[in-house]
């Protein structure tokens, strides 16, 4: 089986497996440092593992104690 793509794989959210398109996944915690955040994920259906990363995108709820 071809994995999915990695664009393919962001539009599901992450929720798939990008091996075998199962749901069944569990991450890590979330490692975040400087703006860049990872996750250790692996698929309970096939076995594969992958790092998930994410990135900053802005902020909200800015709060600037005036």
């Amino acid at each position: 089986m071809k994995a999915m793509s990695i664009k393919k794989y962001v539009a599901t959210g992450g929720t798939l497996c990008p091996c075998c398109g199962s749901a069944a996944l569990t991450g890590s915690e979330v490692n975040i440092d400087a703006g860049i955040a990872s996750q250790d994920v692996c698929c309970m259906q096939c076995w594969a593992s992958w790092a998930d990363t994410y990135s900053l995108t802005g902020y909200r709820d800015l709060d600037p104690n005036e």
